[in-house]
């Protein structure tokens, strides 16, 4: 918890966790945004929980309003705002921002809060609603054609580009 408080004050504010589509292994980045923020709020914990195969790689403030702290160890990170003083920050937009590396397994990786704590200036404790993310890892896009020749059951032949006299010496190889 990051404050006490006796108050709590469920609000139409919405923290989205983002989802992106990637190859596998590619580093991708989620952004945690605030939607329907008009009552503000001053400070904010999130500890989020990340599919194992997931890896964290960093993260860093998108509300240039807030202090921001970050352990990426287990995931949570934590912003307390120094520019409005005693006021809330309101309006939507990008929280912030975790940089996270794709398992190498095509699949669907569930990003999800754990914990968020949001509070205001008042030191009232806000409930907003909250959106999982995900980080979905495509297959392999490139497919395989095998072929097989055999010299005793070709019946035809291809060169592209070469003159009648190379091709025949290009045949008597095969």
């Amino acid at each position: 918890m990051l404050f006490r408080s006796e108050q709590e004050k469920a609000v139409d504010t919405e923290w989205i966790i983002s989802h992106e589509t990637v190859a596998p292994g590619e580093e991708v980045v989620l952004s945690i945004t605030v939607n329907g923020n008009t009552d503000g709020f001053n400070s904010y914990m999130a500890k989020l929980n990340v599919d194992s195969a997931v890896g964290v790689k960093n993260a860093a403030a998108r509300m240039t309003e807030f202090s921001f702290v970050k352990n990426l160890d287990d995931a949570t990170f934590a912003g307390t705002s120094y520019t409005a003083g005693s006021e809330n920050v309101t309006g939507d937009g990008a929280v912030f921002a975790v940089r996270f590396v794709a398992p190498t397994e095509p699949g669907k990786y569930m990003i999800d809060f754990d914990t968020l704590e949001v509070y205001n200036a008042d030191m009232v404790k806000l409930v907003p609603k909250t959106t999982a993310g995900w980080i979905e890892v495509l297959g392999t896009t490139e497919s395989e054609t095998e072929f097989v020749h055999n010299k005793k059951e070709t019946s035809a032949k291809w060169v592209i580009g070469r003159s009648e006299e190379h091709t025949s010496e290009l045949q008597s190889h095969l």
